[in-house]
């Protein structure tokens, strides 16, 4: 059995809504993040060198609530 398969209903759609921000969505970037409580910019900031396309780590927005937190790919 996949992790896909033991994953619940509810949880893989709320992952599935989950999308990486560029930093014009952010409507503040001076904003924490309530999981690291480093700022968005300095989220963006330390992870700059990131190939554009091919980066790992971002701001993302949960689809529906619009909450804002930092997340790894």
């Amino acid at each position: 059995m996949s992790t896909a398969d033991s994953v619940d209903p509810i949880v893989a759609n709320a992952l599935a809504s989950i999308e990486l921000l560029t930093p014009k969505d952010i409507p503040n970037l001076d904003d924490f993040c309530p999981i690291c409580l480093l700022t968005f910019r300095a989220v963006l900031e330390s992870h700059k060198d990131n190939i554009p396309g091919m980066t790992d780590v971002g701001v993302a927005r949960v689809g529906g609530c619009g909450h804002l937190f930092c997340a790894e790919e």
